[in-house]
C-alpha cells in the first residue's frame, strides 16, 4: 500500500527541467494578459505545477528572465549558456523592459482611473478610457492602439480649416500711377492684417512693387537652387552616439491643473487646421483634456 501511495506522489525534487522551463513560459506568456497583477498569475501558474510553490514559480521567472510579452525568456532559454558579457547586457535589456513596463503601467491605470469619474461626450472620453483599459488588459497591441487612437483625435477635433495660398487674379492692367499705389498699399495691408509675417517678407524682399501685376514673381535662378539642394550628395556624420541613461520621468501622468496653465500662457496663439482656440479649450473639460495628451 505504501508502495503505491509512493508512485502517484508528486516528486520533490527542487530542479527544473527544460520541458518544465519550456511549459512554464508558454503558460505564463498565455495567462500574462488576463492577470493584472503577478501575484494573480503566479497563483494561476500554481494550478498548472502542483508540486511547484508561488515562490519557487516567482523565482523561476526572474532567473528565466521572463517578461510580459514572453520572446525574451524564450530567446534567452534557447541561447543556453552566455558569456559574462551577454548576460550583463540582457539583463541591462530586461531591467529597461521591466522599467518601461511598470511607467507605462502606472500611466495606463491613471488614465483610466481618471476618466471613470468623467463623462463628456464632446472628448468622447467614454471611448478613451475603453480603448487604454482594453490596452492595458491585453486587448489590443500598440500597433492597434494607435491606429484607434489617431481616429478618435480626428473624429474630436475634426480639420475644419482648408489653407489655400493667395492667388493673383487675372484682370485689367493697372497703368496709372495713382492706381499702382493703391494696389501696392491694399496689398501690404492685407497681409499685415492676415499674415504678418508674410507681411514684413514682402516688405523686406521687394515684392510689394509687384502687387499690381496679374502674376506672382519668383526669384531668379530659383529652380537651379533647389536642384543644387536636392541633387548634393550625402554627408555621413561621423561623430559618435553617446547613449544615456532612459529618463522615465517623461512618461508621469499630466495633470488637468498643468494644461489650464500651459494654455493660458499661451495667450491667443493662432488656431491649428481644427479651428480650435485657446479660449475654447480652456472651456472644455480639462481632465479629459489632460487624458487625450497623456494618451
Amino acid at each position: 500500500l505504501n508502495a503505491e501511495r509512493l508512485q502517484v506522489l508528486p516528486g520533490r525534487s527542487t530542479l527544473w527541467s527544460k520541458q518544465e522551463d519550456e511549459a512554464l513560459l508558454r503558460l505564463a506568456t498565455e495567462l500574462a494578459p488576463s492577470c493584472r497583477i503577478r501575484r494573480a498569475l503566479y497563483a494561476r501558474l500554481g494550478g498548472h505545477f502542483s508540486n511547484r510553490s508561488e515562490e519557487a514559480i516567482r523565482k523561476r521567472l526572474q532567473l528565466l528572465r521572463w517578461s510580459p510579452d514572453g520572446a525574451l525568456g524564450a530567446r534567452l532559454l534557447r541561447e543556453g549558456e552566455q558569456s559574462p558579457t551577454q548576460a550583463i547586457l540582457s539583463e541591462s535589456i530586461v531591467d529597461d523592459e521591466r522599467e518601461s513596463a511598470l511607467w507605462v503601467g502606472a500611466m495606463q491605470s491613471a488614465i483610466v482611473d481618471s476618466l471613470a469619474s468623467v463623462e463628456d461626450e464632446e472628448l468622447n472620453t467614454a471611448r478613451l478610457c475603453q480603448l487604454v483599459r482594453d490596452w492595458r488588459e491585453g486587448l489590443l497591441d500598440l500597433r492597434s492602439v494607435q491606429l484607434v487612437f489617431e481616429q478618435l483625435t480626428a473624429e474630436t477635433f475634426p480639420h475644419v480649416w482648408r489653407p489655400s495660398t493667395f492667388k493673383y487674379r487675372a484682370g485689367a492692367a493697372v497703368k496709372t500711377k495713382r492706381q499702382i499705389r493703391r494696389a501696392q498699399f491694399a496689398q501690404v495691408q492685407k497681409l499685415y492684417a492676415t499674415r504678418r509675417k508674410d507681411c514684413a517678407d514682402t516688405v523686406l524682399s521687394g515684392d510689394w512693387r509687384a502687387a499690381h501685376e496679374s502674376s506672382l514673381r519668383r526669384p531668379t535662378s530659383l529652380g537651379e537652387f533647389w536642384s543644387q539642394v536636392f541633387d548634393q550628395p550625402s554627408m555621413p556624420d561621423p561623430r559618435p552616439v553617446e547613449a544615456g541613461p532612459p529618463k522615465w520621468s517623461v512618461l508621469v501622468p499630466i495633470a488637468a491643473h498643468e494644461v489650464t496653465e500651459a494654455l493660458k500662457q499661451m495667450g491667443q496663439t493662432a488656431p491649428g487646421l481644427d479651428r480650435v482656440t485657446t479660449a475654447d479649450l480652456l472651456r472644455k473639460n480639462q481632465e479629459g483634456l489632460a487624458q487625450f495628451l497623456n494618451t
